[in-house]
C-alpha cells in the first residue's frame, strides 16, 4: 500500500503528546471520526424523513381521562412509552 506523510502542528500541551503509539492513535481517532460522520449523516436522513412524516401526519384527538386531561391511546403499546415519548415531543 502506498502512503503519504501528513505534517500537523499540535499545541505543545495537546493530549496526543501523551499517548506512546501517536500514530496508532491518530489512525483510530481518523476512522473513528469517518465512521461517526457517516452515522450522522444516516441519522440526520432519518430525522428528515421523520419531519417529513410528521409534517404530512393527520391530527387525530386524544381520548380524555376522568380529571380533564389528554390520555393518549395506542393499542399494543406499552402506556409508558407513550407516556415518555410524549413527554420527549413536549407535545
Amino acid at each position: 500500500m502506498r502512503t503519504r506523510v501528513l505534517s500537523l502542528r499540535l499545541p505543545a500541551d495537546h493530549w496526543l503528546w501523551r499517548e506512546k503509539d501517536r500514530q496508532e492513535v491518530v489512525r483510530a481517532a481518523l476512522e473513528t471520526y469517518r465512521g461517526v460522520g457517516d452515522r450522522l449523516d444516516a441519522l440526520l436522513q432519518k430525522v428528515e424523513e421523520i419531519a417529513r412524516l410528521l409534517q404530512n401526519a393527520r391530527v387525530v384527538p386524544a381520548n380524555p381521562t376522568k380529571d380533564g386531561g389528554e390520555q393518549k391511546s395506542m393499542p399494543g403499546v406499552d402506556p409508558r412509552l407513550v407516556k415518555a415519548l410524549d413527554k420527549f415531543l413536549d407535545l
